[in-house]
């Protein structure tokens, strides 16, 4: 029988400058690899770690959380977290599952019923949700008028209801009349090259109008003294 020493491959022969990279290589992906397990991280529970992690939504057994703001000052992308399970079919796993993008799951909640019959979209991102999780509720919207407010309940997706939770009601005020003003001011500048264009072509007609009257009368003239 052969010993461990004679089954061992042969010493891997390759330049200084590769092995560099490939050792930058393996401390990169397990830098990564730690970083995603201290992410995932849960208690014996099954929550996620509250220092981390700040619970906004919950509902039939499955939670969403958003990540807490580092103290370190430093800026970063908030992350939402979705712990938990939803009862499902076979189905569900063989044509949900391998949908790589979001134009395939639209297919295949057409044809296979991925999302169920009764699936609606979000009105903030106009994705497709499940009745689970999906919220309704209820927006006051400006009428055609411009001076009657109606109140009707539309759908949200439980992502855009936690980043509406998280934002700052006076600055989406602001941004709502910052874009009010931009359009009040389009519709007027359009209105006012509307008018010009108006003017210049009445006064174009009323130049050749008045230019075929002075030719008639003109010719009328020249025939009487013929």
């Amino acid at each position: 029988m052969k010993s461990i020493t004679e089954l061992a491959p042969p010493e891997l022969d390759m330049p200084e400058q590769d092995g560099d990279l490939l050792r930058e290589l393996a401390e990169t992906l397990t830098v990564h690899n730690i970083q995603q397990y201290n992410t995932l991280l849960k208690t014996k529970d099954g929550f996620a770690d509250s220092r981390r992690w700040k619970e906004v939504r919950r509902k039939d057994g499955v939670r969403v959380y958003r990540e807490r703001s580092h103290h370190n000052g430093l800026p970063s992308t908030p992350s939402l977290l979705l712990l938990g399970t939803i009862e499902g079919k076979l189905d569900d796993v063989m044509y949900g599952a391998v949908a790589t993008t979001d134009e395939a799951i639209r297919i295949k909640s057409t044809s296979f019923g991925f999302l169920g019959a009764n699936h609606k979209s979000c009105k903030s991102c106009l994705r497709e949700v499940c009745s689970r999780c999906c919220s309704k509720q209820l927006v006051c919207i400006v009428a055609p008028d411009q001076r009657t407010v109606l109140g009707k309940k539309r759908s949200f997706c439980t992502t855009c209801l936690a980043d509406a939770a998280n934002c700052d009601a006076l600055e989406v005020a602001r941004e709502e009349l910052a874009s009010s003003k931009a359009y009040r001011e389009a519709c007027l500048v359009k209105a006012q090259e509307m008018a010009r264009t108006s003017g210049a072509s009445f006064m174009h007609s009323a130049v050749s109008r008045r230019s075929r009257i002075n030719s008639r009368s003109q010719i009328g003239r020249n025939s009487m003294a013929a």
